[in-house]
Protein backbone atom coordinates (compact mmCIF):
# COMPACT_ATOMS: atom_id res chain seq x y z
CA UNK A 1 0.00 0.00 0.00
CA UNK A 2 2.91 2.36 0.64
CA UNK A 3 4.43 1.46 -2.60
CA UNK A 4 1.45 2.10 -4.24
CA UNK A 5 0.96 5.63 -2.33
CA UNK A 6 4.99 6.36 -3.37
CA UNK A 7 3.76 5.34 -7.20
CA UNK A 8 0.87 7.82 -6.64
CA UNK A 9 2.91 10.86 -5.64
CA UNK A 10 5.37 10.56 -8.53
CA UNK A 11 2.63 10.22 -11.29
CA UNK A 12 1.05 13.34 -9.00
CA UNK A 13 4.18 15.49 -9.39
CA UNK A 14 5.39 14.34 -12.54
CA UNK A 15 6.26 17.80 -14.91
CA UNK A 16 3.26 18.67 -16.92
CA UNK A 17 3.26 19.79 -20.42
CA UNK A 18 1.92 23.51 -21.63
CA UNK A 19 0.85 23.88 -24.95
CA UNK A 20 0.98 28.40 -25.04
CA UNK A 21 4.06 27.64 -22.65
CA UNK A 22 5.77 25.83 -25.23
CA UNK A 23 4.82 28.30 -27.90
CA UNK A 24 5.94 31.02 -26.21
CA UNK A 25 9.05 29.39 -25.39
CA UNK A 26 9.60 28.77 -29.32
CA UNK A 27 9.16 32.12 -30.53
CA UNK A 28 11.46 33.50 -27.31
CA UNK A 29 14.34 31.47 -28.70
CA UNK A 30 13.55 32.50 -32.33
CA UNK A 31 13.28 36.27 -31.31
CA UNK A 32 16.76 35.70 -29.54
CA UNK A 33 18.36 34.07 -32.28
CA UNK A 34 17.50 36.27 -35.11
CA UNK A 35 18.20 39.48 -32.73
CA UNK A 36 21.59 37.93 -32.05
CA UNK A 37 22.64 37.50 -35.67
CA UNK A 38 21.81 41.35 -36.52
CA UNK A 39 24.05 42.07 -32.97
CA UNK A 40 21.44 43.55 -31.14
CA UNK A 41 20.82 44.11 -27.50
CA UNK A 42 17.54 42.93 -27.39
CA UNK A 43 18.65 39.42 -27.71
CA UNK A 44 19.31 39.97 -23.83
CA UNK A 45 15.87 40.65 -23.56
CA UNK A 46 14.57 37.76 -25.06
CA UNK A 47 16.77 35.88 -22.90
CA UNK A 48 15.48 36.97 -20.09
CA UNK A 49 12.54 36.85 -20.48
CA UNK A 50 12.80 33.01 -21.98
CA UNK A 51 14.56 32.07 -18.23
CA UNK A 52 11.68 33.64 -16.58
CA UNK A 53 9.45 31.63 -18.90
CA UNK A 54 10.99 28.43 -17.99
CA UNK A 55 10.85 28.90 -14.67
CA UNK A 56 7.02 29.68 -14.17
CA UNK A 57 5.65 26.25 -13.27
CA UNK A 58 2.29 27.04 -14.08
CA UNK A 59 0.00 26.81 -17.26
CA UNK A 60 -0.40 30.62 -18.97
CA UNK A 61 -3.79 30.80 -20.46
CA UNK A 62 -2.78 33.96 -22.25
CA UNK A 63 -0.18 36.94 -23.30
CA UNK A 64 -1.61 39.59 -20.84
CA UNK A 65 -1.08 36.63 -18.19
CA UNK A 66 2.16 36.26 -18.66
CA UNK A 67 2.70 39.80 -18.44
CA UNK A 68 1.58 40.33 -15.57
CA UNK A 69 2.84 37.49 -13.71
CA UNK A 70 6.05 37.03 -15.07
CA UNK A 71 9.19 38.88 -14.83
CA UNK A 72 10.82 40.89 -18.64
CA UNK A 73 7.43 40.73 -20.38
CA UNK A 74 7.36 43.88 -21.53
CA UNK A 75 5.15 45.52 -23.82
CA UNK A 76 6.92 45.20 -26.88
CA UNK A 77 7.87 41.39 -25.83
CA UNK A 78 4.02 40.73 -25.69
CA UNK A 79 3.35 42.20 -28.44
CA UNK A 80 5.28 40.00 -30.44
CA UNK A 81 3.87 37.21 -28.80
CA UNK A 82 0.56 38.64 -29.42
CA UNK A 83 1.21 38.74 -32.91
CA UNK A 84 2.71 35.27 -33.17
CA UNK A 85 -0.49 33.65 -31.39
CA UNK A 86 -2.54 35.29 -33.96
CA UNK A 87 -0.76 33.93 -37.25
CA UNK A 88 -1.10 30.45 -35.31
CA UNK A 89 -4.39 30.81 -34.34
CA UNK A 90 -5.40 31.85 -38.28
CA UNK A 91 -3.36 28.58 -39.64
CA UNK A 92 -4.14 25.89 -36.67
CA UNK A 93 -6.86 27.34 -34.25
CA UNK A 94 -6.08 27.45 -30.12
CA UNK A 95 -2.80 25.68 -29.60
CA UNK A 96 -2.89 22.46 -27.87
CA UNK A 97 -0.30 19.71 -28.23
CA UNK A 98 -2.04 17.89 -31.39
CA UNK A 99 -1.55 21.17 -33.17
CA UNK A 100 1.71 22.12 -32.38
CA UNK A 101 4.22 22.34 -35.12
CA UNK A 102 6.53 19.48 -35.68
CA UNK A 103 9.48 21.69 -34.32
CA UNK A 104 7.79 22.42 -30.91
CA UNK A 105 6.35 18.52 -30.56
CA UNK A 106 9.85 16.82 -30.94
CA UNK A 107 11.27 18.91 -27.80
CA UNK A 108 8.62 16.68 -25.69
CA UNK A 109 11.28 13.75 -26.91
CA UNK A 110 12.83 13.09 -23.17
CA UNK A 111 16.50 13.49 -24.38
CA UNK A 112 15.77 15.59 -27.62
CA UNK A 113 18.49 18.77 -27.02
CA UNK A 114 17.35 22.56 -27.04
CA UNK A 115 19.95 23.58 -29.26
CA UNK A 116 19.25 20.79 -31.69
CA UNK A 117 17.29 23.20 -34.44
CA UNK A 118 19.89 25.59 -34.30
CA UNK A 119 22.29 23.36 -35.12
CA UNK A 120 20.99 22.12 -37.74
CA UNK A 121 20.34 25.29 -39.28
CA UNK A 122 23.88 25.65 -39.85
CA UNK A 123 24.61 22.16 -40.79
CA UNK A 124 21.96 21.23 -43.03
CA UNK A 125 22.58 21.56 -46.82
CA UNK A 126 20.77 22.73 -49.85
CA UNK A 127 19.06 20.30 -52.72
CA UNK A 128 21.93 20.99 -54.99
CA UNK A 129 24.73 18.04 -54.06
CA UNK A 130 28.56 19.46 -53.45
CA UNK A 131 31.68 17.98 -53.94
CA UNK A 132 34.35 17.43 -51.22
CA UNK A 133 35.45 20.60 -51.83
CA UNK A 134 31.98 22.88 -51.56
CA UNK A 135 31.30 21.00 -48.25
CA UNK A 136 34.46 21.77 -46.89
CA UNK A 137 34.54 25.38 -48.04
CA UNK A 138 30.95 25.56 -46.96
CA UNK A 139 31.86 24.13 -43.47
CA UNK A 140 34.46 26.49 -43.07
CA UNK A 141 31.92 29.46 -43.72
CA UNK A 142 29.76 28.40 -41.60
CA UNK A 143 32.65 28.03 -38.63
CA UNK A 144 33.54 31.63 -39.47
CA UNK A 145 30.06 32.84 -38.85
CA UNK A 146 29.29 30.63 -36.07
CA UNK A 147 32.21 31.65 -34.16
CA UNK A 148 31.58 35.62 -35.08
CA UNK A 149 27.90 35.66 -33.70
CA UNK A 150 28.63 33.27 -30.37
CA UNK A 151 28.71 36.53 -28.29
CA UNK A 152 25.50 37.85 -28.87
CA UNK A 153 23.51 34.55 -28.96
CA UNK A 154 21.72 33.00 -26.18
CA UNK A 155 23.60 30.22 -24.36
CA UNK A 156 21.26 27.54 -24.77
CA UNK A 157 20.89 28.09 -28.55
CA UNK A 158 24.47 27.66 -29.48
CA UNK A 159 26.69 25.04 -28.08
CA UNK A 160 30.02 24.55 -29.34
CA UNK A 161 30.12 20.72 -28.24
CA UNK A 162 27.18 20.57 -30.69
CA UNK A 163 28.52 22.06 -33.88
CA UNK A 164 32.02 21.11 -35.25
CA UNK A 165 34.18 23.82 -35.86
CA UNK A 166 37.66 22.83 -36.67
CA UNK A 167 39.28 25.67 -34.62
CA UNK A 168 38.04 29.01 -33.81
CA UNK A 169 39.56 31.99 -35.16
CA UNK A 170 38.15 35.24 -34.09
CA UNK A 171 37.25 38.05 -36.31
CA UNK A 172 39.70 40.46 -37.12
CA UNK A 173 39.71 43.73 -34.99
CA UNK A 174 37.04 42.31 -32.47
CA UNK A 175 36.99 42.05 -28.85
CA UNK A 176 38.62 38.31 -29.22
CA UNK A 177 40.85 39.68 -31.40
CA UNK A 178 42.00 41.97 -29.12
CA UNK A 179 42.27 40.21 -26.11
CA UNK A 180 44.32 37.49 -27.35
CA UNK A 181 46.57 40.40 -29.38
CA UNK A 182 47.36 42.17 -26.35
CA UNK A 183 47.94 39.28 -24.03
CA UNK A 184 50.30 37.86 -26.53
CA UNK A 185 52.15 41.80 -26.95
CA UNK A 186 52.61 41.37 -23.33
CA UNK A 187 53.99 37.53 -23.29
CA UNK A 188 56.38 38.82 -25.78
CA UNK A 189 57.84 41.66 -23.69
CA UNK A 190 57.54 40.42 -20.02
CA UNK A 191 58.24 37.65 -17.80
CA UNK A 192 54.86 37.73 -16.34
CA UNK A 193 52.56 37.20 -19.08
CA UNK A 194 49.22 37.89 -16.78
CA UNK A 195 47.53 41.21 -16.78
CA UNK A 196 44.64 42.55 -14.79
CA UNK A 197 41.33 43.39 -16.66
CA UNK A 198 41.83 47.12 -16.33
CA UNK A 199 44.82 46.31 -18.24
CA UNK A 200 43.60 44.84 -21.06
CA UNK A 201 40.72 47.22 -21.77
CA UNK A 202 43.34 50.16 -21.68
CA UNK A 203 45.88 48.76 -23.72
CA UNK A 204 44.15 46.71 -26.32
CA UNK A 205 41.31 49.42 -27.04
CA UNK A 206 44.37 50.14 -29.98
CA UNK A 207 43.28 46.66 -31.42
CA UNK A 208 39.63 47.10 -31.57
CA UNK A 209 37.07 48.47 -33.24
CA UNK A 210 34.74 48.30 -30.51
CA UNK A 211 34.28 49.50 -27.08
CA UNK A 212 36.82 47.39 -24.76
CA UNK A 213 35.48 48.75 -21.84
CA UNK A 214 33.40 47.32 -19.04
CA UNK A 215 30.03 47.10 -19.62
CA UNK A 216 26.94 49.54 -18.39
CA UNK A 217 23.22 49.76 -18.13
CA UNK A 218 22.85 51.37 -21.21
CA UNK A 219 25.18 49.58 -22.77
CA UNK A 220 25.23 46.28 -21.46
CA UNK A 221 27.10 44.83 -24.07
CA UNK A 222 30.91 45.49 -25.01
CA UNK A 223 33.77 43.79 -26.85
CA UNK A 224 34.82 42.91 -23.01
CA UNK A 225 32.52 39.84 -23.33
CA UNK A 226 34.12 38.02 -25.51
CA UNK A 227 37.09 37.12 -23.04
CA UNK A 228 34.16 34.59 -22.11
CA UNK A 229 34.27 32.69 -25.62
CA UNK A 230 38.40 32.81 -25.58
CA UNK A 231 38.00 30.76 -21.98
CA UNK A 232 35.25 28.49 -23.11
CA UNK A 233 37.82 27.84 -26.34
CA UNK A 234 40.95 27.44 -24.12
CA UNK A 235 42.42 30.06 -25.33
CA UNK A 236 43.16 32.48 -22.19
CA UNK A 237 42.89 31.73 -18.46
CA UNK A 238 41.25 33.43 -15.88
CA UNK A 239 43.74 33.59 -12.24
CA UNK A 240 41.39 34.99 -9.57
CA UNK A 241 42.75 37.60 -7.31
CA UNK A 242 42.47 40.81 -5.49
CA UNK A 243 41.77 41.34 -9.24
CA UNK A 244 40.90 38.87 -11.96
CA UNK A 245 44.25 38.47 -14.10
CA UNK A 246 44.24 36.44 -17.44
CA UNK A 247 46.96 35.10 -19.43
CA UNK A 248 46.91 33.17 -22.49
CA UNK A 249 47.09 28.87 -22.03
CA UNK A 250 49.90 26.92 -22.40
CA UNK A 251 48.60 25.29 -25.64
CA UNK A 252 48.13 27.88 -27.32
CA UNK A 253 50.26 28.77 -29.91
CA UNK A 254 49.94 32.56 -30.73
CA UNK A 255 51.70 33.09 -34.13
CA UNK A 256 49.50 30.26 -35.76
CA UNK A 257 46.60 31.71 -34.27
CA UNK A 258 47.42 35.15 -35.46
CA UNK A 259 48.23 33.85 -38.85
CA UNK A 260 44.75 32.16 -39.34
CA UNK A 261 43.48 35.24 -37.89
CA UNK A 262 44.88 37.81 -40.49
CA UNK A 263 44.36 35.06 -43.05
CA UNK A 264 40.98 35.14 -43.02
CA UNK A 265 40.24 38.91 -42.47
CA UNK A 266 42.65 39.95 -45.00
CA UNK A 267 39.54 41.19 -46.80
CA UNK A 268 38.32 42.64 -44.47
CA UNK A 269 40.84 45.91 -43.09
CA UNK A 270 44.72 45.06 -42.71
CA UNK A 271 45.21 48.18 -40.64
CA UNK A 272 46.45 46.49 -37.33
CA UNK A 273 48.49 48.99 -35.59
CA UNK A 274 51.70 46.79 -34.60
CA UNK A 275 53.17 47.32 -30.95
CA UNK A 276 56.30 49.48 -31.45
CA UNK A 277 58.04 51.32 -28.68
CA UNK A 278 59.29 54.69 -29.31
CA UNK A 279 62.82 55.24 -27.90
CA UNK A 280 62.61 58.95 -28.90
CA UNK A 281 60.16 59.17 -25.62
CA UNK A 282 61.62 59.87 -22.98
CA UNK A 283 60.95 58.85 -19.09
CA UNK A 284 59.13 62.03 -18.15
CA UNK A 285 57.62 62.54 -21.27
CA UNK A 286 55.84 58.54 -21.20
CA UNK A 287 52.54 57.73 -20.93
CA UNK A 288 53.11 55.09 -18.57
CA UNK A 289 54.14 57.49 -16.17
CA UNK A 290 50.99 59.29 -16.42
CA UNK A 291 51.97 62.48 -18.08
CA UNK A 292 50.91 63.55 -21.49
CA UNK A 293 53.21 66.48 -23.25
CA UNK A 294 52.48 69.49 -24.88
CA UNK A 295 51.17 68.40 -28.49
CA UNK A 296 51.09 64.37 -28.30
CA UNK A 297 47.74 64.11 -27.90
CA UNK A 298 44.01 65.82 -29.52
CA UNK A 299 40.85 67.02 -27.75
CA UNK A 300 37.62 64.58 -28.48
CA UNK A 301 33.93 65.25 -27.56
CA UNK A 302 32.48 62.65 -25.83
CA UNK A 303 28.66 62.71 -26.01
CA UNK A 304 26.27 60.64 -23.96
CA UNK A 305 24.61 57.97 -25.89
CA UNK A 306 21.25 58.71 -24.67
CA UNK A 307 21.53 62.55 -26.45
CA UNK A 308 21.72 60.80 -29.92
CA UNK A 309 19.52 57.22 -29.49
CA UNK A 310 16.04 58.25 -30.60
CA UNK A 311 14.03 56.42 -28.51
CA UNK A 312 15.72 57.64 -25.50
CA UNK A 313 13.03 60.14 -25.05
CA UNK A 314 8.90 59.90 -24.68
CA UNK A 315 7.53 62.27 -27.59
CA UNK A 316 8.11 61.75 -31.28
CA UNK A 317 9.66 65.89 -30.71
CA UNK A 318 12.21 64.54 -28.44
CA UNK A 319 12.77 62.03 -30.73
CA UNK A 320 13.30 63.69 -33.41
CA UNK A 321 15.32 65.80 -31.82
CA UNK A 322 17.47 63.40 -30.59
CA UNK A 323 18.31 62.18 -33.95
CA UNK A 324 18.58 65.28 -35.72
CA UNK A 325 21.45 66.31 -32.67
CA UNK A 326 23.42 63.49 -34.34
CA UNK A 327 23.48 64.48 -37.93
CA UNK A 328 24.25 67.61 -36.83
CA UNK A 329 27.22 66.35 -34.84
CA UNK A 330 28.48 64.46 -37.28
CA UNK A 331 28.25 67.41 -40.31
CA UNK A 332 30.14 70.08 -37.98
CA UNK A 333 33.04 67.86 -38.76
CA UNK A 334 33.76 67.35 -34.70
CA UNK A 335 35.77 64.89 -33.55
CA UNK A 336 33.09 63.20 -31.02
CA UNK A 337 32.47 59.61 -29.85
CA UNK A 338 29.49 58.10 -28.42
CA UNK A 339 30.21 57.03 -24.42
CA UNK A 340 27.73 55.83 -21.85
CA UNK A 341 28.61 58.77 -19.65
CA UNK A 342 27.11 58.16 -15.78
CA UNK A 343 27.15 62.30 -15.53
CA UNK A 344 26.78 64.74 -18.35
CA UNK A 345 25.50 64.35 -21.54
CA UNK A 346 28.86 66.64 -22.88
CA UNK A 347 32.39 65.66 -21.67
CA UNK A 348 36.01 66.43 -23.17
CA UNK A 349 39.00 64.17 -23.02
CA UNK A 350 42.25 64.67 -24.02
CA UNK A 351 43.54 61.78 -25.64
CA UNK A 352 47.14 60.49 -26.03
CA UNK A 353 48.15 59.46 -29.89
CA UNK A 354 50.57 57.25 -28.45
CA UNK A 355 48.15 55.28 -25.94
CA UNK A 356 44.35 55.82 -27.21
CA UNK A 357 43.49 53.58 -24.57
CA UNK A 358 45.18 56.63 -21.69
CA UNK A 359 42.38 59.60 -21.99
CA UNK A 360 42.36 62.59 -19.18
CA UNK A 361 39.30 64.24 -18.45
CA UNK A 362 39.22 67.97 -19.66
CA UNK A 363 37.91 70.91 -16.89
CA UNK A 364 34.73 71.20 -18.81
CA UNK A 365 31.07 69.55 -18.08
CA UNK A 366 28.25 70.60 -19.50
CA UNK A 367 24.42 69.02 -19.07
CA UNK A 368 21.80 69.40 -21.62
CA UNK A 369 18.41 70.40 -20.85
CA UNK A 370 15.44 70.70 -23.03
CA UNK A 371 12.79 73.71 -21.93
CA UNK A 372 10.10 70.79 -21.87
CA UNK A 373 11.76 68.70 -20.19
CA UNK A 374 12.83 71.07 -17.56
CA UNK A 375 9.53 72.00 -17.19
CA UNK A 376 8.46 68.19 -16.35
CA UNK A 377 10.49 67.73 -13.99
CA UNK A 378 10.30 70.81 -11.75
CA UNK A 379 7.10 70.65 -12.42
CA UNK A 380 6.84 66.56 -11.25
CA UNK A 381 9.29 67.08 -8.74
CA UNK A 382 11.67 64.37 -9.68
CA UNK A 383 14.40 63.66 -7.21
CA UNK A 384 16.48 62.66 -9.81
CA UNK A 385 16.61 66.83 -10.73
CA UNK A 386 17.88 68.04 -7.52
CA UNK A 387 20.50 64.78 -7.05
CA UNK A 388 21.77 65.57 -10.68
CA UNK A 389 22.94 68.68 -9.30
CA UNK A 390 24.35 67.33 -6.33
CA UNK A 391 26.75 65.13 -7.99
CA UNK A 392 27.32 67.51 -10.71
CA UNK A 393 28.94 69.80 -8.06
CA UNK A 394 30.94 67.06 -6.58
CA UNK A 395 32.24 65.23 -9.78
CA UNK A 396 35.35 66.79 -9.54
CA UNK A 397 35.17 69.23 -12.29
CA UNK A 398 34.77 72.73 -11.85
CA UNK A 399 33.82 74.29 -14.86
CA UNK A 400 29.71 73.11 -15.06
CA UNK A 401 27.71 74.64 -17.65
CA UNK A 402 24.09 74.17 -17.49
CA UNK A 403 22.28 74.43 -21.03
CA UNK A 404 19.31 74.93 -21.92
CA UNK A 405 17.53 74.36 -24.77
CA UNK A 406 14.66 75.64 -26.50
CA UNK A 407 12.24 73.89 -28.95
CA UNK A 408 10.24 74.71 -31.92
CA UNK A 409 6.67 74.78 -29.51
CA UNK A 410 8.20 77.01 -27.09
CA UNK A 411 6.48 80.04 -28.66
CA UNK A 412 2.94 78.21 -27.35
CA UNK A 413 4.28 77.22 -24.21
CA UNK A 414 2.08 78.85 -21.04
CA UNK A 415 3.24 81.72 -19.46
CA UNK A 416 3.93 80.31 -16.92
CA UNK A 417 6.09 77.32 -18.04
CA UNK A 418 8.24 79.80 -19.18
CA UNK A 419 8.57 81.73 -15.89
CA UNK A 420 9.84 78.56 -14.41
CA UNK A 421 11.73 78.06 -16.65
CA UNK A 422 13.74 81.06 -16.24
CA UNK A 423 12.99 80.74 -12.64
CA UNK A 424 15.07 77.64 -12.84
CA UNK A 425 17.89 78.77 -14.79
CA UNK A 426 18.32 81.62 -12.87
CA UNK A 427 18.37 79.75 -9.71
CA UNK A 428 20.99 77.04 -11.19
CA UNK A 429 23.26 80.21 -11.98
CA UNK A 430 22.92 82.37 -8.74
CA UNK A 431 22.70 79.58 -6.30
CA UNK A 432 24.63 77.14 -7.67
CA UNK A 433 27.47 78.52 -9.31
CA UNK A 434 26.57 76.79 -12.36
CA UNK A 435 27.45 78.63 -16.22
CA UNK A 436 24.06 78.82 -17.74
CA UNK A 437 23.63 79.20 -21.43
CA UNK A 438 20.54 79.23 -23.45
CA UNK A 439 20.49 78.24 -27.12
CA UNK A 440 17.60 78.56 -29.55
CA UNK A 441 17.26 75.05 -31.24
CA UNK A 442 19.56 72.10 -31.99
CA UNK A 443 21.85 73.86 -34.64
CA UNK A 444 22.93 76.42 -32.05
CA UNK A 445 23.23 73.68 -29.79
CA UNK A 446 25.82 72.07 -32.13
CA UNK A 447 27.47 75.54 -33.08
CA UNK A 448 28.06 76.19 -29.23
CA UNK A 449 29.70 72.69 -28.74
CA UNK A 450 32.15 73.14 -32.00
CA UNK A 451 32.75 76.71 -30.78
CA UNK A 452 33.95 75.29 -26.68
CA UNK A 453 35.78 72.01 -28.77
CA UNK A 454 37.79 74.83 -31.01
CA UNK A 455 38.48 77.02 -27.78
CA UNK A 456 39.69 73.74 -25.56
CA UNK A 457 42.04 72.49 -28.28
CA UNK A 458 43.64 75.98 -28.35
CA UNK A 459 44.05 76.43 -24.36
CA UNK A 460 45.91 73.02 -23.82
CA UNK A 461 47.81 72.97 -27.31
CA UNK A 462 50.53 74.06 -25.46
CA UNK A 463 50.47 72.67 -21.82
CA UNK A 464 51.28 69.00 -20.66
CA UNK A 465 48.96 67.13 -18.99
CA UNK A 466 49.33 64.83 -15.90
CA UNK A 467 47.05 62.41 -14.42
CA UNK A 468 45.63 63.35 -11.08
CA UNK A 469 45.35 60.94 -8.29
CA UNK A 470 41.82 60.58 -6.54
CA UNK A 471 43.39 61.65 -3.52
CA UNK A 472 44.70 64.41 -4.48
CA UNK A 473 44.23 67.36 -2.69
CA UNK A 474 42.64 70.52 -5.13
CA UNK A 475 44.26 73.03 -2.65
CA UNK A 476 47.80 71.55 -3.06
CA UNK A 477 47.25 71.59 -6.54
CA UNK A 478 46.44 75.50 -6.96
CA UNK A 479 49.96 75.73 -4.48
CA UNK A 480 51.90 74.07 -7.41
CA UNK A 481 50.53 76.08 -9.86
CA UNK A 482 51.44 79.40 -8.20
CA UNK A 483 55.05 78.44 -8.06
CA UNK A 484 58.05 79.30 -10.64
CA UNK A 485 58.17 75.93 -11.60
CA UNK A 486 54.89 75.37 -13.47
CA UNK A 487 54.18 71.77 -13.46
CA UNK A 488 52.00 69.97 -15.90
CA UNK A 489 48.13 70.48 -15.52
CA UNK A 490 46.75 67.97 -13.74
CA UNK A 491 43.76 66.38 -14.55
CA UNK A 492 41.62 63.18 -14.05
CA UNK A 493 41.59 60.41 -16.24
CA UNK A 494 38.54 58.76 -17.67
CA UNK A 495 38.19 55.86 -14.97
CA UNK A 496 38.66 58.26 -12.09
CA UNK A 497 36.12 60.00 -13.11
CA UNK A 498 33.41 57.44 -13.64
CA UNK A 499 34.19 56.12 -11.05
CA UNK A 500 33.70 59.62 -9.18
CA UNK A 501 30.38 60.52 -10.95
CA UNK A 502 29.15 56.24 -11.14
CA UNK A 503 25.66 56.42 -8.67
CA UNK A 504 26.39 53.48 -6.38
CA UNK A 505 23.90 50.90 -5.42
CA UNK A 506 22.95 50.92 -3.02
CA UNK A 507 23.81 54.54 -1.69
CA UNK A 508 25.48 55.54 1.23
CA UNK A 509 24.37 57.13 4.16
CA UNK A 510 25.83 60.36 3.60
CA UNK A 511 23.78 60.15 -0.03
CA UNK A 512 20.83 58.77 1.33
CA UNK A 513 20.93 62.14 3.94
CA UNK A 514 21.58 64.16 1.20
CA UNK A 515 18.54 62.56 -1.17
CA UNK A 516 15.85 63.00 2.22
CA UNK A 517 17.13 66.87 2.71
CA UNK A 518 16.56 67.86 -0.99
CA UNK A 519 12.78 66.72 -0.45
CA UNK A 520 12.65 69.72 2.19
CA UNK A 521 11.30 72.82 0.57
CA UNK A 522 13.43 75.77 0.11
CA UNK A 523 16.63 73.80 0.74
CA UNK A 524 18.98 73.31 -2.46
CA UNK A 525 21.96 71.62 -3.55
CA UNK A 526 24.42 73.78 -2.09
CA UNK A 527 22.62 73.91 1.39
CA UNK A 528 22.39 70.11 1.88
CA UNK A 529 25.78 70.20 1.38
CA UNK A 530 26.77 72.68 3.71
CA UNK A 531 24.59 70.43 6.22
CA UNK A 532 25.73 67.22 5.17
CA UNK A 533 29.67 69.07 5.80
CA UNK A 534 29.02 69.19 8.94
CA UNK A 535 26.60 66.18 10.16
CA UNK A 536 27.12 63.81 7.47
CA UNK A 537 24.85 61.31 8.62
CA UNK A 538 21.50 60.95 10.26
CA UNK A 539 22.54 59.88 13.37
CA UNK A 540 25.10 62.49 13.38
CA UNK A 541 22.63 65.39 13.25
CA UNK A 542 19.59 63.84 15.46
CA UNK A 543 22.57 63.60 18.61
CA UNK A 544 23.59 67.37 17.72
CA UNK A 545 20.27 68.15 18.14
CA UNK A 546 19.70 65.74 21.55
CA UNK A 547 22.48 68.03 23.08
CA UNK A 548 20.40 71.02 22.93
CA UNK A 549 19.16 72.10 26.23
CA UNK A 550 15.25 73.44 24.37
CA UNK A 551 13.45 73.51 21.43
CA UNK A 552 15.01 77.07 20.76
CA UNK A 553 18.20 75.99 20.71
CA UNK A 554 17.65 73.06 18.53
CA UNK A 555 15.45 75.51 15.63
CA UNK A 556 19.01 77.54 15.90
CA UNK A 557 21.81 74.92 15.46
CA UNK A 558 21.97 74.73 11.63
CA UNK A 559 21.10 78.35 11.06
CA UNK A 560 23.89 79.97 10.44
CA UNK A 561 25.75 77.13 8.40
CA UNK A 562 27.10 78.89 5.55
CA UNK A 563 26.65 77.70 1.92
CA UNK A 564 26.90 78.97 -1.59
CA UNK A 565 29.42 81.38 -3.24
CA UNK A 566 28.37 84.07 -1.21
CA UNK A 567 28.49 81.48 2.33
CA UNK A 568 24.64 82.70 3.29
CA UNK A 569 23.44 81.10 6.01
CA UNK A 570 20.71 78.67 6.40
CA UNK A 571 18.27 80.92 7.84
CA UNK A 572 16.09 80.26 10.39
CA UNK A 573 12.99 79.05 8.54
CA UNK A 574 14.42 76.15 7.01
CA UNK A 575 16.93 75.50 10.00
CA UNK A 576 13.26 75.17 12.30
CA UNK A 577 11.87 72.62 9.24
CA UNK A 578 15.10 70.38 9.58
CA UNK A 579 14.88 70.37 13.30
CA UNK A 580 11.14 69.70 13.22
CA UNK A 581 11.51 67.12 10.56
CA UNK A 582 14.79 64.78 12.79
CA UNK A 583 13.41 65.92 15.97
CA UNK A 584 9.51 65.73 16.20
CA UNK A 585 8.01 62.62 17.68
CA UNK A 586 4.30 63.31 16.97
CA UNK A 587 2.81 62.71 13.32
CA UNK A 588 2.77 65.49 11.06
CA UNK A 589 -0.53 67.45 10.92
CA UNK A 590 -1.20 69.57 7.15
Amino acid sequence: MARMEDEEVQVITCKRVYPLNLLMQHWLRRFAQEAGRKEAKSAFAFQRALKSLMLYPGQLESIDEAKHLLQNFGYKICKMLEKELEKFRENFGEPSLSNLPAEISCSLQKNQSKRRSFSNAITATTKKPRTTTETSSRTTKNSARVSSSDVHLPQEMLNFDDVKLGGYVPKHRSGAYAILRILYDRKCRSEDDSMTTREIQTSGQVYCDENLGASSRNNPRTAWMAHRTLIKHGLIEKQRHKENHYSLTSKVKCSETFTKMKTCNSKERNDVLPFTVNSSLTTASCVGDGVMPAGSFEVVLLVDMSETKAGSGNGALSKNSRSRLRREIEGAGVLFEERDLHLGDYLWVARSRNDVGFELVLDVIVERKRCDDLVKSIMEKEARYHEQKFRLKRCGISRIIYLVEDFDGYASMADYKKAMVLGASVKTQVIEGFEVVRTTNVNETVLYLKTLTNILSETYANKSLMKRNNEEDSSAVKENMNSPYRPPTTLYSFQSFVALSKKLHPLTVKETFARMLLQIRGLSVDKASAVIDSYPTVASLVEAFESCSNSANKSKLLMYLKSGTHNRNLGPKLAQKVAMLFTCSQPFIK
